[in-house]
């Protein structure tokens, strides 16, 4: 699944601005949000590879 840049910076700060407890029942709600920073982070891994 293919993510927005809005929602992988989305999910990026949620996840920055909740505790892990908040974060999984989030995630339970809304499960795109882990996907979402998954992709976020492998795009910041691949930019800082090259």
């Amino acid at each position: 699944m293919e993510f927005s840049e809005f929602a992988m910076y989305e999910a990026a700060l949620i996840r920055a601005d909740t505790t892990d407890e908040e974060w999984a029942e989030l995630v339970r709600q809304r499960p795109s949000l882990e996907g979402a920073l998954a992709a976020r982070k492998r795009t910041a891994e691949s930019l800082t590879s090259q």
